[in-house]
Order: C-alpha cells, then structure tokens, then sequence
C-alpha cells in the first residue's frame, strides 16, 4: 500500500470484517484513522489497536438516526480539521423469512434502507460538499455482488437492493463530480490495496461486500 502519511480518513462500520481490516492497513500505511462503529467498542479497539493514539480516533454512531449520522460526520471533521478519503463501508444484513412476516418484512426494509441507503448517501453529500471546500479528495463505496445480479436467497431482497442502489448512488456522484479537478470520486473498489490511489477520470470496478455496521 502506497505511504498515507498525513492523510485523514473515515471508516464506517471499522468494527469487524471488511471495515475492521482496512482500518489495519490504514493504519500500518500512516494514515491518520476515523474509526466508526455502531455498539461494537471492542472491535474498533481491536482493529486499530496498532495505530498510534495520537492517529486514530473512534467515533460510535447509529446510522439508522439522521441526526447521528450527522454527528458522525461534523465529529470526523473536526478532529483533524478536514478528511481526505471517505471510505462508505458499514451495511446491515438481515437474513429472517421476510416473506412470510409483514412486520418483519417492513423491519428489514426499513433497516435496510435507512442504514445501506440513506445514511450513506447523507454522508457522501458532506463529503462532497468538503471536498468542493478543501479542493479535492477520495470517496468509496464498497459495495456487493448482490447488487449486480441479485441474491440467490429471497430473504435478502432488501439487502441486494440496498447495495444496488447505494452503488447507483455513488456512480452518480462520480459521474457529476470526477469530471473537475476539485473532487475525484471511485464509483466502487475491488482490491483493497486500490482503496487510496488516486488517478484520473472515472473508475469502474466490481464491488465488495461491506459487513459491519455494529
């Protein structure tokens, strides 16, 4: 991975799988680290337990909650005074017989779109709008293969559609915003040592699950 000194970057769902380790390798490449997590305390601290204190900074949010998600943003930025790389992993995964349920049927829905839709969206308009501030900066979405033919399960319907539409979402971003200097955006990621290299233009890539909102 290339050296991200210097560099801030914020992580959700940083507590466990995917999220958990690449806040490690983040770490290992000098980055300073934002670490989300929703209750997973312990987690967090086991994935960035190798970064220096001074170069990482934990932050529990619920992104179910507008008004968290909000928090989590303006926490992030101010600690540093600005974040150069957004990396939008945290997701929930419900797998109950929805179909045979109303009310969880609406549960999962709704969970679904608040926390794999809605609040990543939010957070990728502040990222853009620092980033039209600050002159430029890196925003990734690590998405699912659920999202480009569907699941093979039916009760995770509302999680493959989820990630469809957080994917479309961030592809818009890119398509509007990659095209200036002053913000590049990659529309997904397939490896994880391409997550902070920058390049000109447009990305497509194939996507990644991205499990750990908790």
């Amino acid at each position: 991975m290339n050296d991200l000194t210097n560099k801030v970057i914020l992580i959700t769902g940083a507590s466990k799988g995917i999220g958990a380790a690449i806040a490690k390798r983040l770490g290992r490449a000098g980055a300073y680290v934002i670490a989300h997590y929703g209750s997973d305390l312990a987690g967090a601290e086991e994935a960035t337990a190798e970064i220096p204190e001074d170069r990482k900074k934990l932050i529990s949010a619920e992104l179910g909650e507008k008004r968290e998600v909000d928090r989590l943003w303006r926490e992030a930025q101010s600690w540093r005074g600005q974040i150069d790389v957004f990396v939008n992993n945290a997701a929930v995964m419900r797998t109950k017989d929805i179909f045979n349920s109303d009310d969880e049927w609406d549960q999962v829905w709704d969970e679904a779109l608040s926390v794999n839709v809605l609040a990543p969206a939010r957070l990728m308009r502040s990222a853009v709008r620092h980033y039209e501030k600050t002159g430029g900066g890196i925003l990734i979405t690590l998405s699912s293969w659920a999202a480009q033919r569907g699941s093979g399960s039916p009760d995770l319907i509302a999680y493959s559609a989820s990630k469809a539409a957080v994917m479309a979402a961030t592809k818009t971003i890119a398509r509007h915003y990659s095209k200036g200097p002053r913000c590049r955006s990659n529309p997904d990621v397939r490896r994880l040592c391409s997550l902070v290299r920058r390049r000109r233009g447009r990305h497509r890539r194939t996507g990644n699950e991205g499990m750990g909102a908790s």
